[in-house]
C-alpha cells in the first residue's frame, strides 16, 4: 500500500481500495508470493507499507466507514501481510501514529510458532544495519561493488 491508500492485496472489509475491488480485480501481492514460494523458495519475502495516507482523491474511491485509522484500518493491514501472506520483513514507510508494537508480538509470536525463528535473527540484523546506516557508520565492508560483505567489529559488537 502505498501513500494514496491504494493497496496491491485483499483488504478485507477494511477498505476497498485495492486492486482486488477497484481493479483489475486481482490480487497482484498473493500471485507473487505464491509464484516466488514454488519457483525460489529460498527467496525471502518483503513487503511496502505506508502508515499514513495522504489523498487528495475527493471522493475517495473506495473508501468504506471505519471508527479508528490505526485499530481499523491499519493494524489489520499490517497483520494480513505478515500472517495470511507470510511476508518475512515489512519495510513501513514514512511515520507516524501506528500500532507497530502490537503488530511486531504477532508477528513474532506467529514466526515462532511456525518455526522461523531465523527471522527474528535476519529481522533484527537488517534493523541494526539500517539504525547504523542511519547514523552514518558503515556496518559493512564492503568489495568489489558491494557484493560480497562481511561484519565490522562494530556491526559484531552490537550483535552482541
Amino acid at each position: 500500500k502505498h501513500h494514496d491508500g491504494f493497496a496491491l492485496f485483499d483488504t478485507g472489509n477494511t477498505t476497498h481500495r485495492s486492486s482486488v475491488y477497484l481493479g483489475p480485480k486481482r490480487d497482484f501481492v498473493s500471485e507473487l508470493f505464491t509464484a516466488a514460494k514454488n519457483e525460489k523458495p529460498h527467496l525471502h519475502r518483503g513487503t511496502y507499507y505506508s502508515l499514513p495516507e495522504c489523498s487528495e482523491l475527493e471522493p475517495y474511491t473506495g473508501r468504506l466507514p471505519i471508527n479508528d485509522y490505526l485499530d481499523d484500518l491499519q493494524l489489520p493491514h499490517m497483520l494480513d501481510l505478515a500472517l495470511k501472506y507470510d511476508t518475512d520483513i515489512m519495510w513501513c514507510d514514512i511515520g507516524g501514529p501506528n500500532r507497530t508494537l502490537e503488530f511486531a508480538a504477532r508477528y513474532y509470536n506467529d514466526a515462532w510458532s511456525k518455526g522461523r525463528q531465523q527471522l527474528e535473527q535476519d529481522v533484527v540484523q537488517f534493523l541494526i544495519l539500517k539504525l547504523l546506516n542511519t547514523l552514518r557508520l558503515d556496518p559493512l565492508r564492503r568489495k568489489a561493488g558491494n557484493r560480497v560483505r562481511e561484519w565490522t567489529p562494530l556491526a559484531m559488537a552490537i550483535m552482541q
